[in-house]
């Protein structure tokens, strides 16, 4: 990127966006403490989670969790994570080797109120897994070693299946036996929410848009949360009231560098960033 050669020229910001209150949060595991046995779940609800096994803590930018088939974690899981009739599971995922012809569990929870996200890499299917064993799978879904934002719904029956914000064709629902069984997830994992709704598209995409970033401030500012506002990496402010009088141009980027907003200011040409972004 071409820096200005005057100090205040430009400004360029970095966001991170977020349209979910904890108030639709059951659970959320951002894997911030980056050492340890407890992996915090930061929600208010209670549900930590503990490292059982060779799961271990990687940092490379942001920090997550290795598994690597034997390793899991142990959540003891609060009343808030007691879900059937609507719920969205979210979370960042990298893995190992695509060729891998297993289907590896993501998150379950057993019964009462049970359910499971699950996917394969060498056939290239992500199955989420309702109460009862009702579930469908989404095919053809190009699953490979970068990082991945997956997320599944259930909606009062309806299933729906997304990868990196964008809606996957589904099968029919189907009742599965006691003989289906997913074996343990080979890869990373990282960001993990259960809603207590079923997410709309547009919401979707914009959790598909969020990364979670490396911090040393507390794991609820990990990333954004708070509905309607604008949360900065590196530093707090009210955009509203910055003096533009030295600004000639403001640049505002996503986490993942795309360009949200670009505007070149005069004295006469201020504006509300808030407005613009929501």
């Amino acid at each position: 990127m071409k820096k200005s050669t005057h100090p205040f020229a430009e400004i360029i910001m970095i966001v991170s966006l977020s349209l979910f209150a904890y108030a639709e949060t059951a659970g959320h595991w951002t894997f911030s403490a980056g050492s340890g046995t407890t992996v915090a779940d930061v929600s208010g609800n209670g549900s930590d989670g503990t490292v059982a096994g060779p799961a271990r803590w990687i940092s490379q930018g942001s920090e997550s969790m290795r598994f690597d088939g034997l390793g899991y974690v142990d959540i003891d899981p609060s009343a808030a994570l007691d879900l059937n009739q609507q719920l969205t599971i979210a979370l960042w995922t990298k893995i190992d080797n695509t060729d891998m012809n297993i289907t590896m569990s993501l998150v379950s929870k057993a019964d009462p109120s049970g359910y499971e996200l699950a996917c394969n890499p060498s056939s290239n299917t992500i199955t989420i897994i309702g109460e009862n064993g009702l579930a469908v799978t989404a095919s053809d879904v190009d699953l490979d070693t970068s990082w991945n934002h997956l997320a599944a719904i259930i909606d009062n029956g309806n299933f729906s299946i997304y990868v990196n914000g964008s809606p996957q064709t589904v099968s029919d629902s189907a009742t599965l036996d006691d003989s289906w069984f997913a074996d343990g997830f080979h890869g990373m994992l990282d960001d993990i929410r259960i809603m207590n709704t079923a997410l709309s598209v547009s919401e979707i995409e914009s959790l598909a848009q969020e990364v979670p970033m490396q911090t040393t401030s507390s794991p609820a500012m990990r990333i954004g949360r708070q509905s309607s506002i604008t949360k900065f990496a590196g530093f707090s402010t009210n955009i509203s009231r910055l003096d533009f009088k030295d600004i000639t141009a403001i640049k505002v980027y996503d986490l993942k560098g795309r360009l949200l907003l670009s505007r070149d200011l005069t004295i006469k040409n201020k504006i509300n960033l808030h407005d613009e972004l929501t």
